[in-house]
């Protein structure tokens, strides 16, 4: 289609049932997770590429989702190493 998806549905790929509800591909270069997860339903995990090309590193950022229930890498405050 000569450009990039606007999400995984687009692309007829089959998403972990009662987990993930979407994955989307905003202009921006970030990949956009939408839970399915019964407490967390529609909450969203944000994925934004930082650095350059060949030392891209991820960024993760979160709507609506305890802190506690996050990947430690997206936690706000993530707790002290013991």
């Amino acid at each position: 289609r000569n450009r990039p998806p606007k999400s995984l549905r687009e692309l007829d790929m089959d998403l972990p049932r009662g987990i993930v509800q979407d994955v989307s591909f905003p202009k921006d270069g970030a990949v956009l997770v939408i839970l399915e997860v019964p407490t967390l339903y529609g909450a969203v995990l944000q994925f934004t590429p930082t650095g350059s090309s060949g030392s891209r590193q991820w960024r993760c950022t979160a709507q609506a989702i305890p802190n506690e229930l996050l990947p430690s890498p997206c936690r706000e405050n993530p707790p002290a190493a013991p």
